[in-house]
């Protein structure tokens, strides 16, 4: 959806549409709000489940934090998702600035926090979890703010075929990310069922890896 949406305003900018008035905007951000809900109601209330599907029995060391950091993150779901359509309409926009401050932003107060709320006031790895949710909702409200005085958010002409458009449009980009993402998910599980102490070797590499793939990916939009 976040590619979408860069290619819809593009496209409509191309055929001489006012930026005022961009329906796909606000039809992309109601989706990304549905979608995230959903999303984080699935995370909330299946946190176990996945917890088992990922294999980590009831009496691992891990059970505990993972889930209670997985029930708390599922509330911040519908703020990354609403950024990332955000985000997808800056660059139609061709800003790259703003959602730059944000990030940055929201990553600062997380930074900020994570010590305060993991050790100085006890919370542990929910106090990381806490942390994360109120940056990302951090995030999301910088780029609504400003997008909504770019682009009218409350624009009356929503078009209802859009929503089945983006649904369409973005299954070959969903089954490229889910092709990347299962092997790692399945990745993942092996190592939790090694035990602690290789999964927290395999999370290292994890991170290591995706800093990287992160950055390239920058570079690919760019030259896009």
């Amino acid at each position: 959806m976040n590619k979408q949406i860069e290619d819809s305003i593009q496209a409509a900018q191309g055929n001489g549409k006012s930026r005022k008035s961009l329906p796909s905007v606000s039809t992309a951000l109601i989706l990304a709000a549905v979608l995230g809900f959903g999303e984080a109601v699935a995370l909330f209330v299946g946190s176990g489940f996945l917890m088992n599907i990922m294999g980590i029995p009831v009496d691992s060391p891990m059970r505990q934090p993972a889930e209670q950091f997985l029930t708390i993150r599922a509330f911040g779901t519908p703020a990354i998702v609403i950024a990332l359509a955000a985000q997808g309409a800056y660059r139609g926009f061709q800003d790259t600035r703003t959602p730059f401050y944000a990030i940055g932003a929201g990553n600062l107060l997380n930074a900020i926090l994570d010590p305060i709320l993991i050790f100085f006031l006890g919370f542990g790895i929910g106090g990381a979890a806490i942390a994360t949710v109120i940056s990302e909702y951090l995030i999301a409200s910088i780029l609504l703010w400003k997008l909504n005085r770019e682009v009218s958010l409350t624009d009356p002409n929503i078009d209802g075929r859009k929503f089945l458009q983006y649904l369409k449009s973005g299954g070959l980009l969903i089954a490229r990310t889910s092709s990347v993402l299962l092997p790692m998910t399945l990745a993942t599980s092996m190592a939790a069922r090694q035990g602690p102490v290789p999964m927290a070797g395999h999370q290292i590499c994890v991170q290591v890896w995706l800093t990287m793939s992160l950055l390239t990916d920058a570079l690919a939009i760019a030259g896009q």
